[in-house]
């Protein structure tokens, strides 16, 4: 399991319980939510099973200016009024390389907007590595930057869209 944009760690605790042999990669590049993700992983005596990466995920390797936002979440993407960090990004064929993954059974996608442009910048290789994903979208007002848009790109790589909802 990969879950991009980890935050403070529920969903990791949760699939780390729900599923005891699943070995789980979480990707969050925040330092305050980094620090919290760490700690929940230790309490809960996951440490062996959940290892946790202080990255963002995009389209390519290097560091880029985040905007930290508590109301609206942070964002690689989008520019908001709040506080700037600036963190290191991977991709998702570095997460599939370096960790020498096959495949990666399930991804999970909570990255304010950053979805598009990681999705859009994976080959067909590696969505054929990646059979199944759960993701939040986050309408950005682009014409390839919303649910419809990123609806209709999943079912153009293969992918069967089972729920889509607007918020």
């Amino acid at each position: 399991i990969v879950d991009i944009g980890a935050n403070m760690g529920a969903f990791a605790v949760y699939a780390a319980q729900a599923c005891p042999n699943a070995k789980i990669y979480c990707f969050e590049p925040e330092e305050h939510n980094f620090k919290i993700i760490k700690q929940n992983i230790a309490i809960n005596s996951l440490e062996t099973r959940v290892r946790t990466f202080q990255l963002a995920v995009a389209t390519s390797i290097g560091y880029r200016a985040m905007t930290i936002e508590s109301s609206t979440g942070n964002s690689l993407v989008t520019k908001g009024a709040g506080q700037s960090q600036t963190v290191q990004c991977t991709t998702l064929m570095e997460i599939l390389e370096q960790q020498e993954l096959e495949i990666i059974d399930f991804l999970k996608m909570n990255c304010e907007g950053a979805e598009y442009e990681i999705l859009a910048g994976c080959t067909r290789s590696e969505f054929e590595r990646m059979p199944r994903i759960r993701l939040e979208y986050h309408n950005l007002g682009d014409a390839n930057r919303n649910g419809k848009w990123l609806a209709a790109y999943l079912i153009s790589q293969g992918y069967r869209i089972e729920r889509f909802t607007h918020y």
